[in-house]
């Protein structure tokens, strides 16, 4: 009787078949749901081979058109504008010596131009610049300097100073200080650094090493931002308070780069510092 035999090993007896069916029900069942699964294994295997199939035929049959567009725009341009012209040659190696000369000399010539930029935004001619038209009186009352072949005209930050010295001394009784209040350098903090450097030069007979370093002292304790947010920040208006830290550090940002460009060329700037 099949309701008597044991069951066999690896199956289990699952309680949907009846009593009638017993164990061998049982093993007829599994053999066809492992037939089942794999027809449905294959059938899906068969399902991915064909997209496959039909995803390269696409591919193969875009880059078909595409080439057949190419070659279309191609013979296109040919008949309006004649074949193609031929590839030029590599350069030689003389050539490519010069390309390298001109273009070295083309920023040489740009660094010149902007040397000679900053020189005039600070006041100072350059000596091809000169051409001797300052009066001997004004050399003499100091507003005109000189050193090396180097001139400036200190008229400019005199009146700078002017407007420095009256600001500090109206700013203590104000309440609320503006922005166009403040009077920033008009040609920027590296030509405030450098025209310093031609007074100390001229006014204290210094080196032009001890030059340096006092004007860069002179314009960290004017224009470092801690030092003016510190004296007029608390009277600042809420919106304009950004943009007077901004212009301070815009414009000690320049004196630093300035100073770190001459100690640079002297070569006397510590490691780590650039």
């Amino acid at each position: 009787d099949d309701g008597t035999r044991p069951p066999e090993e690896g199956l289990t007896v699952s309680p949907s078949i009846g009593p009638r069916f017993g164990n061998a029900g049982v093993w007829r069942e599994a053999v066809a749901n492992s037939y089942y699964a794999a027809r449905a294994d294959e059938d899906e295997i068969s399902l991915r081979v064909a997209e496959a199939d039909r995803e390269a035929r696409e591919a193969a049959r875009w880059r078909e058109e595409c080439e057949k567009e190419r070659r279309a725009i191609a013979e296109r341009i040919k008949a309006r504008h004649g074949a193609y012209p031929p590839k030029p040659a590599p350069p030689t190696p003389a050539e490519m010596e010069a390309r390298r000369a001109q273009k070295k000399g083309e920023i040489m010539r740009l660094s010149k131009r902007e040397e000679e930029n900053k020189m005039l935004r600070a006041r100072i001619l350059p000596p091809h610049q000169y051409d001797g038209e300052f009066p001997e009186e004004l050399r003499k009352h100091g507003r005109v300097l000189e050193h090396g072949g180097v001139y400036a005209d200190t008229e400019f930050w005199r009146r700078h100073e002017a407007e420095w010295e009256e600001f500090m001394e109206t700013a203590r009784g104000m309440r609320i200080i503006r922005k166009r209040q403040i009077p920033f350098p008009e040609a920027g903090g590296a030509a405030l650094y450098r025209h310093l450097i031609l007074r100390s030069i001229h006014e204290f007979n210094l080196s032009e090493e001890d030059a340096e370093k006092f004007a860069f002292r002179r314009c960290a304790m004017r224009w470092h931002p801690d030092k003016v947010m510190t004296a007029v920040g608390i009277r600042l208006l809420p919106e304009e308070y950004d943009e007077v830290g901004a212009k301070c550090v815009e414009v000690f940002r320049e004196v630093q780069e300035e100073h770190k460009n001459r100690l640079r060329l002297r070569g006397t700037l510590r490691r780590g510092c650039d």
